[in-house]
């Protein structure tokens, strides 16, 4: 869209769109965190992670696709997850229904 009459043109620098919120460096740091996180047994639930630092949960697969670190990150994160989710429904630690539920929609058993 061009600029108002009278305004100065736009992304005359080739930058353009909103600002980044998060730079490389803070997505690496939360791959960092995620992993720290994720190694206390009792965490398996990611968006309990993005609402601990007010973070929007899409952010994360979305940094997943950006950023190479990251993506190992919560390839691993996913992984845990979902062991701890078959294991707690397995041994009835947690609800069998919904342990289930949960591998289906979040890790595509069928």
């Amino acid at each position: 869209m061009p600029a108002p009459e009278g305004h100065p043109p736009y992304n005359t620098n080739g930058e353009g769109g909103r600002p980044r919120r998060y730079s490389t460096q803070d997505i690496e740091t939360y791959a960092d965190e995620l992993v720290a996180w994720m190694k206390e047994e009792s965490r398996f639930w990611f968006k309990d992670f993005c609402l601990e630092r007010d973070i929007d949960p899409d952010l994360m697969s979305i940094w997943a696709k950006e950023n190479e670190r990251f993506s190992g990150a919560y390839k691993l994160a996913k992984g845990l997850q979902e062991s701890r989710i078959f294991k707690g429904g397995m041994f009835e630690a947690f609800n069998s229904g919904m342990s289930k539920f949960a591998l289906m929609n979040c890790h595509g058993w069928a």
